[in-house]
Order: structure tokens, then C-alpha cells, then sequence
């Protein structure tokens, strides 16, 4: 019908691997909130490594549509290695008691201000995790989440977090 205007929409469509393929040319003018897409950022080579790794491994080993959206997969490998540093950092390991370990790891986890794995994660002080969310719009032809902004029209500084 010629309907051609930007749309955003929610960010339940960003996670998903199966909406950017879906979609199709209807696609072409939407936009959505997200803090990670497949694309190599040029900012954080943490990301971009895991991402290769990420596309690569799921290309192999799936029978998910291609390309893969790397969107929330970082959380849970970020997740991994800040147990695994804090672990290490606490001096946890098989021969420590459970009920030190717990403890150790609770403070440890009580104190952390911020985590810099795949995503830069800034604690609030209500204790939940933060990331900053750009705006992303639908690459219909790679059939991907891109960022909408380059990395320095992004927000590079989150306003004071309660």
C-alpha cells in the first residue's frame, strides 16, 4: 500500500532468530531497541571475537536459519567468565567448602561496580546489571540487526544509574 515510514517496535522482535527472517522486504523501515547485533562493531574486540566464534559454531552445528542473531548469547558467556574470574580471583576452587564458596562469591558478586567481558555491564546500586541499548534497524537483505547509529553517534555514557 506504499506505507513507507520508520516504525519502532519492541525489542521481543531483536532476540528472536527467527523474526529478521521472517519479516522480509516489509522489514525494510524497522527499527528496534537491542545492545548487541552479529555485525563486527570495531569497539570492542571481545565482542567481535565471540561473535566470529558465535556465527561460525552456529552455522556448523545448527539447523537454525542463517545468519544467527548473536544478540543475548554474550549474557550468558559473560556470565560464565565473571563466575569463573571472580572464582578464581576468591581463590574457589573443587577443595574450597560450599558454604565458603557461596559466601565468597556472594560478596564478591555484591561488590562488583562493573564487568567488562562481551558487553560492558555497570551494576545499579540496586544490584541488577545494566548495558546500554542503542537503536537498531532490520538489515532485510542480510537478514540481521544492525546498529542504526555508528559507534560514535551512540551513547557513549549512560546518565547516572539508580
Amino acid at each position: 500500500q506504499g506505507f513507507n515510514k520508520p516504525i519502532l517496535i519492541n525489542a521481543l522482535v531483536w532476540a528472536g532468530g527467527s523474526f529478521i527472517h521472517a519479516v522480509g522486504s516489509a522489514g525494510k523501515q524497522l527499527y528496534t531497541l537491542g545492545f548487541a547485533t552479529s555485525e563486527l562493531e570495531q569497539v570492542n574486540s571481545k565482542h567481535d571475537e565471540f561473535a566470529q566464534r558465535y556465527l561460525k559454531f552456529a552455522a556448523e552445528t545448527t539447523n537454525l536459519p542463517q545468519p544467527v542473531n548473536v544478540c543475548n548469547a554474550g549474557l550468558t558467556y559473560d556470565t560464565v567468565m565473571l563466575v569463573a574470574h571472580l572464582m578464581r580471583e576468591n581463590q574457589i576452587d573443587g577443595s574450597t567448602d560450599v558454604a565458603s564458596a557461596r559466601e565468597k562469591l556472594k560478596n564478591a558478586l555484591s561488590s562488583l561496580k562493573e564487568w567488562n567481558g562481551i558487553h560492558h555491564i555497570r551494576m545499579r546500586e540496586s544490584g541488577d546489571g545494566h548495558i546500554q541499548t542503542h537503536l537498531l534497524k532490520a538489515n532485510v537483505e542480510a537478514k540481521r540487526w544492525e546498529f542504526a547509529l555508528t559507534p560514535q553517534e551512540r551513547i557513549q555514557e549512560a546518565a547516572q544509574m539508580k
